[in-house]
């Protein structure tokens, strides 16, 4: 069975946070104050979103309402988590205070949407939209609610955006020209500029904390 561990970033100190013998803890998210973990969990009965303190001590159920291979996350404060959730079987992006215990439904699109993600200062949510013939493209929306904004629309699917530290640029993966590449662009959607080319696929792109390095996925290898 599947659980969830924390280690120092120099490989010292392996422990785990989760201990469970039936159910399965995937996708963790560190807090932003590194004192908290948000993690996706797979039970009999389905998915749940549970959240531990960075000793595994407090565990907490969210929701059961997050969608199967759903990952959460992190305001820039710490204090609220976005995810998808699909209650009324249209998947949306939903917000969860941790402070009250309320969920907020965020977007209302008739497609699916996905990987949300949040804008460094907090104003912002990125995520995926499936169009009904354009394939995805990513769009952002306020994140106090408001009007969403297309940013991409090539054919193809756009997917898995992720804001730089400093909030001017977002990467993400693309198809639009035949396999999963990885592309950035400016937050507005101007300026989309490829940054791999393999014949593989590239995707999930993640900044590194300076913003001079993006880690991706890859299958260049197999």
């Amino acid at each position: 069975f599947w659980n969830v561990w924390l280690i120092e970033a120099d490989g010292s100190d392996p422990r785990a946070l989760t201990r469970f013998t039936e159910d399965k803890a995937r996708l963790p998210v560190v807090s932003p104050e590194r004192t908290a973990v948000a993690y996706t969990v797979e039970t009999a009965a389905g998915w749940e979103l549970r959240v531990t303190d960075s000793q595994g001590t407090a565990n907490r159920t969210l929701t059961d309402q997050i969608v199967t291979d759903g990952r959460a996350t992190w305001s820039p404060d710490g204090g609220r988590l976005a995810f998808v959730a699909d209650p009324d079987g249209v998947k949306n992006v939903y917000v969860f205070d941790l402070a009250t215990g309320d969920m907020t439904q965020l977007t209302d699109n008739p497609q699916d949407v996905g990987a949300p993600a949040w804008s460094p200062d907090a104003a912002t949510i990125a995520y995926w939209v499936q169009g009904a013939e354009s394939g995805q493209d990513i769009w952002t929306i306020p994140a106090e609610g408001g009007t969403p904004v297309q940013l991409t629309q090539q054919p193809g699917d756009d997917a898995d955006p992720a804001w730089s530290p400093t909030g001017d640029a977002i990467a993400f993966s693309s198809t639009r020209n035949g396999d999963w590449d990885i592309f950035v662009m400016d937050v507005d959607g101007r300026d989309q500029r490829q940054l791999t080319t393999d014949a593989a696929d590239d995707q999930d792109p993640a900044w590194s904390p300076d913003g001079a390095f993006i880690a991706f996925e890859t299958k260049r290898d197999s």
